[in-house]
């Protein structure tokens, strides 16, 4: 613990220089700071899993994690309801977390002009700091897997001051030591002793760009027909919406056109995605969702655990 509020993990990028992770950001041992953005040489929990899979203990990229880390990405249309979704299933997973959103990281300045409806155009993936989201998401599993204990709090930082200030966004549900989240993460009996600790994500693009797709460990697809979600975004009430934005036609011409011209990709890029039917009840989408969280991952996890005794050992 370096002060009230961090936390300081140590890892080594493949150049082999060693920095410590706090919990306000990456620290150079001259105490020189570095923005999260810049980080491009963290290891990946798939750079984790391989170096396991192959009995690699320390390859230059540092040890391995004392836990497993597991992020879950829900993606779908404007509207389907996947900010519900996204804390409930944080909330069952046991998370320490609130659910990430990757309306964050949007950055206004880069945002497409519509010339049609007037004003930006908020529904396509030229205004999102995906570079930035990616190196957030890595830095946070870091410090998840590496700490023992919780700050006071552990702030994300993205570019969308209006949704997460300019000081960053406090994502800590509470604080608690890493081994209660790990004792009480599941009440399976196959998961009741995991390592594991999991992170939710959610965004109607966060498939779109390949290299933060393929950062999750389970893909969650949310479908819903566009009436649907219409109906459910005129729902919301934001104070913030011009007139336009209340207009069905508009739903149709902007945020659906771009849905569909976005889809595909997403689609292709999370193949192995689980999609369910946003017109179930919520208890019945949790426990679908739940399910196969469990079914993707118990695999991973049940290694995990048998390298972090060899670890400690």
């Amino acid at each position: 613990m370096t002060q009230p509020g961090r936390f300081t993990v140590k890892a080594k990028f493949r150049q082999g220089i060693p920095k410590e992770c706090q919990s306000m950001g990456w620290i150079c041992p001259s105490g020189l700071e570095q923005s999260p953005s810049s980080l491009k040489q963290l290891p990946k929990q798939n750079e984790w899993k391989k170096r396991k899979a192959s009995g690699i203990v320390d390859d230059g990229l540092g040890g391995l994690p004392l836990r497993s880390v597991i992020l879950v990405g829900i993606a779908g249309p404007s509207g389907v309801g996947k900010s519900t979704l996204a804390q409930k299933l944080a909330e069952e997973l046991k998370s320490p977390l609130r659910a990430l959103d990757l309306d964050w990281f949007f950055r206004q300045e880069a945002l497409p002009h519509d010339e049609k409806w007037g004003g930006k155009n908020w529904e396509t993936p030229a205004g999102v700091d995906f570079e930035g989201l990616r190196a957030e998401l890595q830095r946070v599993s870091c410090l998840l897997a590496e700490a023992d204990t919780f700050p006071a709090e552990l702030r994300v930082f993205a570019p969308n001051r209006r949704r997460v200030g300019a000081d960053g966004l406090n994502v800590l549900q509470g604080r608690r030591a890493l081994s209660d989240c790990i004792l009480e993460s599941r009440q399976q009996p196959a998961l009741s002793q995991g390592n594991t600790l999991y992170v939710v994500v959610e965004g109607f693009l966060l498939f779109y760009d390949s290299a933060v797709c393929n950062m999750f460990d389970v893909h969650l697809w949310l479908d819903a027909d566009m009436d649907m979600c219409c109906a459910r975004r005129f729902s919301r009430g934001n104070a913030s919406q011009k007139p336009s934005e209340t207009d069905a036609n508009w739903f149709s011409d902007v945020v659906w056109r771009h849905h569909n011209m976005y889809k595909s990709t997403q689609i292709a890029n999370a193949s192995t995605a689980c999609t369910v039917d946003a017109r179930l009840p919520i208890e019945d989408l949790l426990r679908r969702c739940m399910g196969h969280c469990i079914s993707t991952t118990i695999g991973d996890e049940q290694e995990d655990r048998r390298c972090c005794k060899r670890r400690r050992g």
